[in-house]
C-alpha cells in the first residue's frame, strides 16, 4: 500500500500550516475510502 505522507508531505514545505494538515488529512480520508472501496 502507498504511503501518503510520504507522497504528499514531499510536496508541501517544511513551514506547513494548519490549513495544508486540514487538506492533508481530507485527502488522506478520501484515498482511504476510495483503497477500501475497490477492496
Amino acid at each position: 500500500m502507498l504511503d501518503f505522507n510520504d507522497f504528499f508531505y514531499l510536496k508541501m514545505d517544511k513551514n506547513r500550516t494548519k490549513n495544508h494538515q486540514d487538506t492533508l488529512a481530507i485527502i488522506q480520508n478520501q484515498c482511504v475510502m476510495i483503497l477500501s472501496y475497490a477492496e
